[in-house]
């Protein structure tokens, strides 16, 4: 650049449009050239900062022109040329981690105010915190194969959604079958589950947060099976739901012992019909509604006569065959 060049004016709403385009791969930052506080900052900004974009206006940023002597030093370089050469710089975010960037600053107007343009890309991590970052990662994956859980993602601008091999699995399809329509997803549950999961995926759809549902599906062998579905909807800085990321498994086992265990805690374990208990709670159930909606209902007790001289003369075995026998024209 030439020496003494003018800063470079830019409009209000033009400039806060351009700087915070989705297309641009840089985190970008105006700060006040005279006390190095945020009169801007971008949406990949405010990821790498931890801090919402309005939130960050008026803060300093440590480590990025905080300092007077710094600000000073950088305003000579950028009066001479509006542009200096990106450089290492060891910032904090507002989560007081420290972050090594390589920044390149411009000196321009915004807003009738001089000020500094920062610029840079996802901060740089040093050898040994990206190697335990890919152990940590290749230790996660192992886990979750082990388990069996499967991972998907519904990116809502494309209307794509993505399965790894696990949730291929799950539903009984080859790896890379599936086509990501949600249409395909709903095809393999079962019709009675179906217009649930259609309303609990509008729901996170429009108003994003963290959703736990169970649904059946049926596989292609014919096979049902139970499934666990957990995940959250992650909005942008416009409060739009732009993705779905979720983990499922399979409880068929747990759910079917679930349902024997109840089975057996509310029916007689010789008849298969309800047990006292079960019966005086559905009893009381029942009055409590004919109380608050009276109508006209019959109760039917049996009672089976002489039944102890069954038990005596051929013995308990015959008892409990002749209780079987009623039960199931019951």
């Amino acid at each position: 650049m030439t020496a003494n060049t003018a800063p470079v004016e830019l409009q209000n709403k033009a400039a806060a449009s351009l700087l915070d385009a989705g297309s641009l791969p840089f985190a970008i930052a105006l700060l006040r050239a005279n006390d190095g506080k945020v009169v801007f900052a971008n949406h990949l900004m405010s990821v790498i900062m931890r801090c919402r974009a309005d939130a960050m206006r008026g803060k300093t940023i440590t480590g990025l022109y905080d300092d007077g002597q710094q600000r000073s030093e950088a305003f000579k370089l950028l009066k001479k040329n509006s542009f200096v050469a990106p450089k290492q710089l060891k910032i904090s975010n507002f989560e007081n981690n420290s972050l090594t960037v390589t920044a390149a600053s411009s000196l321009l107007k915004y807003q009738n105010q001089l000020c500094i343009l920062v610029a840079f890309q996802t901060p740089s991590t040093d050898a040994s915190n990206i190697k335990r970052l890919q152990i940590a990662i290749k230790r996660h994956n192992m886990a979750l194969q082990a388990a069996q859980i499967g991972i998907w993602s519904w990116d809502l601008m494309s209307n794509k959604i993505a399965w790894d091999d696990t949730m291929h699995n799950l539903f009984g399809i080859k790896s890379g079958c599936f086509t990501g329509r949600q249409r395909e997803f709903l095809d393999y549950v079962l019709p009675e589950d179906r217009e649930e999961q259609r309303e609990i995926s509008k729901r996170y759809y429009q108003e994003g947060g963290k959703f736990d549902t169970k649904f059946r599906i049926m596989r292609p062998d014919g096979e049902t099976r139970v499934i666990i579905n957990r995940g959250e909807a992650t909005k942008n800085n416009q409060d739009i739901v732009v993705s779905v990321v979720g983990v499922c498994w399979d409880v068929t086992e747990n759910f079917a012992l679930s349902a024997k265990i109840e089975h057996q805690a509310l029916h007689d374990p010789l008849t298969g019909l309800l047990n006292r208990f079960e019966m005086q709670q559905r009893l009381a159930d029942l009055l409590h509604s004919l109380s608050a909606e009276p109508s006209e209902n019959t109760f039917c007790y049996f009672d089976l006569d002489r039944f102890k001289v069954v038990n005596d003369t051929y013995g308990h075995e015959a008892g409990d065959e002749l209780l079987r026998q009623i039960a199931e024209h019951l």
